[in-house]
């Protein structure tokens, strides 16, 4: 399993080329395997300039996030974007808010999302869906992160562990559930301040990791990407990422 790092998580160095190099550099120079592009403005990237970032630091994109309305409006653009930098890993960050209606709504998502997917499968690539917590909100009695699961088969999922445990669900129930389907996951502390829920380095909030890496494993995880949602929050946003490495460099996970 490689640890890699969101770099949604140091967003604020992705509004131009010199940013992203530095990100590049800094990530590696931390000890991360690989990325997943994603927090750019818009969601656009340049594949030409990505390759040459990939190749200059050893670092491969190995999944991204890309904008409901490109996915919908210009999937063959996003396919020959993805081939080109080497990243087979097509993600989702979120359904539209309105997907969520009511039953009907969520069902037009789910057949969008079939579509999408079958043609991202038949162009050798595949498709992930990144939970928040809204998707553990029930629609006319359905769960929404297990109408997903159970009405698409062959839609994988970037569990977002933080997200799970503020969904109210068991995080070790959930991967087993996803097993085979969830190749990059987001590894992501919680931590309760007061009565307010909040995002913490990995091994500095209350997740069982002594238990949670290992089932990873077990279920088919081949990318974990570190992911702090206020790491600029802090000032520099690498020394966020830092403490999480640490800690998975501590339990053996990162050399």
């Amino acid at each position: 399993m490689l640890i890699g790092a969101q770099l949604f998580s140091v967003r604020n160095y992705l509004t131009d080329r010199k940013g992203i190099e530095e990100a590049f550099r800094r990530t590696r120079e931390l000890g991360y395997r690989c990325v997943q592009y994603s927090g750019a403005p818009g969601g656009a990237f340049d594949p030409s300039f990505l390759s040459e970032m990939i190749a200059k630091y050893h670092l491969p994109v190995t999944l991204t996030h890309i904008p409901y309305q490109r996915l919908t409006e210009d999937l063959d653009g996003v396919i020959r974007d993805h081939l080109a930098i080497g990243c087979p890993h097509i993600g989702l960050g979120m359904m539209p808010r309105e997907a969520m209606a009511d039953r009907a709504s969520l069902d037009a998502f789910v057949s969008e999302m079939r579509d999408l997917t079958e043609r991202i499968e038949d162009a050798g690539c595949h498709f992930y869906y990144h939970n928040h917590n809204v998707e553990f909100a029930k629609v006319d009695g359905v769960r929404v992160f297990d109408y997903l699961l159970e009405s698409l088969p062959k839609l994988n999922f970037t569990l977002d562990l933080h997200w799970l445990q503020r969904g109210g669900v068991s995080v070790l129930e959930y991967i087993e559930k996803c097993k085979g389907r969830i190749r990059c996951v987001h590894l992501k502390d919680f931590r309760v301040e007061w009565f307010d829920e909040k995002f913490a380095p990995v091994g500095e909030g209350n997740l069982n990791w002594g238990e949670i890496l290992p089932a990873l494993e077990r279920n088919g995880t081949e990318y974990a990407f570190v992911e702090q949602d206020d790491a600029p929050d802090y000032g520099d946003p690498f020394d966020q990422m830092k403490i999480s490495i640490d800690h998975l460099r501590a339990w053996g996970y990162a050399k």
